[in-house]
């Protein structure tokens, strides 16, 4: 796995059960987790997500970037959305919450919540 290139991995832990793709995804140092984790398909970033409570996941999720991290857990069922928010560091919890709380469909769910700072030229 160290070899392949991150959307490589995502595909091959998508075509993997469940249990096997929990393991997997294990094997990887965290920063090829992320990468990879960021690559899958929600569906597939679910049942790692469902699979996975320990401290080290936490960091995982709270390294993603919060509209990426928000989308994912609109996608999750409550119990593991709520589970991973409460896990989330006291800023990464405020800024995920903050795209969730805007309404479906809206332009604030899909922005990153960082402010923008305009250039001068």
């Amino acid at each position: 796995m160290e070899t392949n290139p991150p959307h490589v991995i995502a595909d091959e832990l998508g075509r993997m059960d469940a249990s096997d793709a929990g393991m997997a995804f294990r094997l990887l140092d965290k920063d090829r987790a992320l990468t990879v984790f960021e690559e899958l398909e929600l569906v597939d970033q679910q049942q790692i997500l469902e699979g996975r409570r320990d401290r080290t996941f936490l960091e995982l999720v709270e390294g993603m970037d919060p509209d990426d991290r928000a989308r994912m857990l609109r996608e999750a069922p409550a119990e593991v959305a709520e589970r991973v928010l409460a896990g989330l560091s006291t800023n990464e919890r405020r800024m995920t919450s903050a795209l969730l709380d805007y309404p479906e469909g809206s332009v604030g769910r899909y922005m990153p919540p960082k402010p923008w700072h305009s250039v001068r030229t």
